[in-house]
C-alpha cells in the first residue's frame, strides 16, 4: 500500500510538477497544476482517466481536512 498524507502535503507535490489523487477517488482521478500562458497565472486542475480536465479546481472542506492524499 501507498502512503498517504494529508492536502498540505499533497499542494507541495503538485507545486513541484507532481500529481496527486485521494485514496477514496475513483481510479484515474487526480489533481494537478496548470499555468496559464503567458501571464504565468497558476491553477489547480482536476483530471480523470477520460482526459477531462476541470481548470481552477477547488477542494471541499473533505478534501482539505482528509490524511489519504496519494503521490501519482
Amino acid at each position: 500500500p501507498k502512503e498517504m498524507f494529508d492536502f498540505s502535503e499533497a499542494l507541495r507535490w503538485i507545486k513541484n510538477g507532481r500529481n496527486a489523487y485521494r485514496a477514496s477517488w475513483e481510479d484515474g482521478n487526480y489533481i494537478c497544476l496548470g499555468t496559464l500562458q503567458p501571464q504565468g497565472h497558476r491553477f489547480i486542475c482536476h483530471g480523470n482517466s477520460h482526459g477531462d480536465i476541470t481548470v481552477g479546481w477547488r477542494p471541499s472542506n473533505n478534501d482539505m481536512l482528509a490524511e489519504d492524499w496519494v503521490e501519482v
